[in-house]
């Protein structure tokens, strides 16, 4: 009787799961900051980008080496739910700026004149728009102090994402001439997630899928979830050894299949 009553309590387990997903994902971003960094491999390697910047920048001591001695002025461009914020300095001074969330700006529009910024990220939001270069990095531009610090990150090898529209990739060198073209010059730029990661990340992707499209069944469950549970710790050893390579040239960056860049720039003067 066991036997016969095991697959069903699998499926009942398994719908149950199903509908608890979609219950607690029904926007396309998972709200919890760690469950999303331990199940989404896309947003571990932006943090981890994110926290090697953040080294860089403020030095072990805390000691700032770009800029003064105060607060940084923070604009988090495209913010979203702000799921950043949390890696970041308390004492920095935070602002956002989202169209479609709540922000502190719904567009650059609403800023006070003059209003300038040690430090923008543009974290995931380029692909999301139709013009970017005219959308975003020129108004970006004119918001950002000249020796402040353009934090940006792009996908590549990853899922469309219509949130609400999903209009671009870029290879490096056709991001390089995007920003040239609207007068950045770049400081590091760096593959995010390499091929490895890739693939985890796309398994991951194919085990949400079938959860939230509710076709599983119990010889799915088995057989893929713990290749889920054991690829998941897998990444999580390697992403250190896995890490960017950084600032890479254009013909160093033509090769190679990863989830997406990561650029710091700082803008040119336009004369």
């Amino acid at each position: 009787m066991e036997i016969q009553l095991f697959p069903a309590k699998i499926s009942i387990m398994t719908f149950s799961m199903s509908k608890w997903i979609r219950q607690h994902h029904a926007s396309p971003e998972i709200r919890s900051f760690w469950l999303r960094y331990y199940l989404d491999l896309q947003f571990r390697s932006i943090v981890a980008a994110l926290k090697e910047s953040i080294e860089g920048l403020i030095g072990e001591s805390g000691a700032k080496k770009s800029f003064s001695e105060r607060p940084l002025s923070v604009l988090d461009w495209g913010s979203g739910n702000a799921p950043y914020r949390k890696i970041f300095p308390g004492y920095w001074d935070w602002k956002s700026l989202d169209p479609h969330l709540p922000a502190d700006f719904k567009s650059d529009k609403e800023m006070p004149n003059g209003a300038m910024f040690d430090l923008i990220l543009c974290i995931e939001v380029l692909e999301h728009i139709q013009n970017p270069g005219q959308e975003v990095l020129a108004p970006l531009h004119r918001c950002l102090k000249q020796e402040g610090e353009l934090w940006l990150s792009v996908p590549y090898s990853v899922r469309l994402h219509p949130c609400p529209e999903d209009w671009n990739r870029w290879t490096p060198r056709s991001l390089r001439a995007l920003l040239d073209q609207h007068n950045f010059e770049i400081l590091e730029f760096s593959f995010r997630g390499p091929f490895p990661l890739c693939l985890f990340a796309k398994f991951n992707w194919l085990i949400y899928f079938l959860a939230t499209k509710q076709i599983w069944s119990w010889p799915l469950l088995v057989i893929l979830l713990p290749w889920a549970v054991l690829q998941t710790l897998a990444a999580s050893a390697l992403l250190p050894m896995l890490s960017s390579d950084q600032n890479l040239s254009a013909d160093e960056a033509e090769e190679g299949d990863p989830l997406g860049f990561f650029v710091r720039a700082r803008p040119r003067a336009i004369l």
